[in-house]
């Protein structure tokens, strides 16, 4: 109660809600899908009569122009069926598979952190009789520049928010009941199997 946070450990602090964020089953198996429809879209080369159309098409997956037009050459080369069975491989392949290595999504963890640490935060304390809520699905997987508060534990949340001066300190008190409500709801709504509390009361009161 009443701890205040280090530059070093806000520095870290950021650091691991961005590799929490990255690390999410959630996230990996996005990456695994991303993947499958990229395969789709590099098999239908040969539907494209714009190269063009087909470059805008990659865009859609992070590819830039000069990686779009080395994938159209290449793709083009190849036959229709050629193609269709290069696709079936990638559609079989395990989520585990190296060909499809979904933890280079953890890279990102430094650029999720450097997110976070543009935020301002609160340390939130639970007022007497409330508690706060945590899922399993913790923290927003799209828009964290917009804010997000995150339990650490029943007593304590992190408030993130958008600042117009960067660089503010951040700083403690006490949370109102109604911002208690809010996180609760967030992490229920948010969660994808498993919420945890110490009030099953106030757990039952979500269904």
């Amino acid at each position: 109660v009443g701890q205040a946070l280090t530059t070093d450990e806000y520095e870290e602090l950021c650091l691991f809600l961005g590799l929490q964020a990255c690390r999410h089953p959630d996230i990996f198996g996005r990456g695994f899908r991303r993947v499958r429809e990229l395969a789709k879209v590099i098999a239908s080369v040969h539907e494209y009569s714009n190269p063009a159309d087909y470059v805008a098409e990659l865009h859609k997956f992070g590819l830039s122009h000069i990686e779009g037009m080395a994938t159209h050459k290449i793709a083009s080369t190849k036959t229709s069926e050629q193609l269709r069975v290069e696709f079936v491989e990638a559609e079989g392949l395990s989520p585990q598979d190296p060909k499809l290595p979904i933890q280079d999504a953890m890279r990102a963890f430094g650029l999720i952190g450097n997110v976070v640490r543009s935020l301002s935060l609160t340390i939130l304390d639970a007022p007497a009789a409330t508690n706060f809520v945590l899922g399993d699905t913790p923290m927003p997987q799209n828009e964290l520049a917009l804010g997000f508060t995150i339990p650490t534990s029943k007593s304590v949340a992190l408030c993130f928010a958008p600042v117009a001066i960067a660089g503010v300190a951040p700083f403690r008190r006490a949370a109102s009941p109604a911002e208690v409500r809010a996180s609760n709801v967030t992490q229920w709504r948010d969660a994808r199997k498993v919420v945890v509390g110490p009030d099953p009361a106030a757990l039952r009161a979500f269904n």
